[in-house]
């Protein structure tokens, strides 16, 4: 089983926001991030200066960094960016 998300929201050429959603079936963003960064890349349209957000099953929101399609490291927080309302 993967890591499955839902997206939250999506601006264009600056970030995309996501929702763990598959944590209670086994796979989770945080344990299956090379695979979720990968899956943002082929169904989403976003550029490799789109900078990828998770939000995790207790609401935290942290980064996925990636060079391209390729996962590179977790960066907890968010760095100031207002997502509004997330639903």
């Amino acid at each position: 089983m993967r890591a499955e998300i839902e997206l939250i929201k999506h601006e264009a050429d600056s970030y995309i926001l996501v929702r763990d959603i598959g944590h209670n079936k086994g796979r989770s963003v945080t344990n299956d991030a090379d695979y979720v960064v990968k899956l943002i890349y082929e169904d989403y349209d976003i550029s490799d200066n789109t900078r990828i957000f998770y939000e995790d099953s207790s609401g935290r929101i942290d980064e996925l960094l990636h060079n391209g399609k390729i996962f590179s490291a977790f960066k907890a927080g968010h760095e100031g960016i207002d997502f509004g309302s997330r639903r």
